[in-house]
């Protein structure tokens, strides 16, 4: 009898899991990473073959989101094929120049200490400007970002999209993206983009820096606390590698991914950052907490 239980109990486990497939509409091709947005505020991500797993007793509805595809929302139910529409991009004109000699620019706001992290959010995005100082230096040539991760061969997404001045992110046209994976502990990371050809259009280039929600990514540990009666516990807990290193800047314009939108960050804002108690805190003083990066431009 009790086994019979125990086989019952484990089938509805498994009649819980929600599973399927996310392709692109035109090709059939399964796509990677997918964001994955559930009730309860649960995020999800589908994994390199394009297939998911929602692990928890997940209800109603999901939208599936990814920058280059028409978001979509749907009822959740089992054995699931979901199919993006890509968001077509209108072919520009090419326009094609002698080379000239060439010249960098850098932005530099990289530190390799005093970070901040755990920001409540699944993705930091930048938004890089022409203007006066790098007008004639509009070209990606290399990044340079700092990562924090507990485990080894963390996978990262970043991506790169041309501000078309749309309500929200992932309407931008995207111009490329790539995976990448970060080694174990604090670590700086460069990022080569000289054979990309990715252009600063007059509006600016989001530069997004996403979490992946996979399981390969996921790094479980233990904390101990105290219970208000006194009582010594310990509790299991798991987090999502790696963290994206926050610091103190002004450069930038700067967007948090908090569930399926992404927010303009603000300014964080000090009581009394004068005072000795906020000695180290005074840097922070109305300043946005932005991705530590050294972006190199070229012509």
């Amino acid at each position: 009898m009790k086994k019979l239980i125990l086989l019952f109990l484990f089938s509805l486990l498994a009649n819980a899991q929600i599973k399927g497939v996310v392709k692109d509409s035109l090709t059939g091709e399964p796509i990677q990473f997918v964001n994955i947005y559930a009730s309860n505020n649960k995020v999800f991500n589908s994994d390199s073959k394009g297939n998911f797993v929602l692990e928890e007793n997940i209800k109603g509805k999901a939208i599936f989101q990814l920058f280059g595809y028409q978001s979509k929302s749907c009822e959740l139910s089992d054995n699931m094929e979901i199919k993006l529409i890509p968001i077509e991009n209108q072919i520009k004109e090419v326009i094609i120049k002698r080379e000239k000699q060439k010249i960098e620019k850098e932005i530099d706001i990289f530190e390799s200490y005093g970070f901040r992290y755990h920001n409540n959010n699944h993705g930091c995005a930048i938004l890089l400007k022409r203007d006066s100082l790098n007008k004639n230096c509009n070209f990606l040539k290399k990044i340079k970002f700092h990562t924090d991760s507990n485990i080894d061969k963390a996978k990262l997404k970043i991506s790169f999209l041309n501000n078309s001045k749309f309500h929200s992110i992932e309407q931008n046209e995207i111009v490329h993206d790539t995976i990448i994976e970060v080694k174990k502990g604090a670590r700086s990371n460069l990022l080569d983009l000289s054979n990309t050809n990715i252009q600063i259009p007059d509006e600016g280039l989001f530069i997004c820096f996403e979490n992946l929600l996979i399981e390969e990514n996921k790094y479980f540990f233990e904390t101990t606390g105290r219970m208000p009666n006194g009582e010594k516990k310990t509790f299991k807990s798991m987090s999502y590698e790696p963290e994206i290193s926050l610091v103190p800047s002004n450069q930038f314009t700067v967007y948090y991914r908090r569930f399926s939108t992404w927010e303009k960050a603000k300014k964080v804002i000090i009581e009394n950052p004068n005072s000795y108690e906020m000695l180290l805190m005074k840097k922070y003083h109305e300043k946005i907490l932005t991705p530590s990066v050294k972006i190199t431009l070229t012509n």
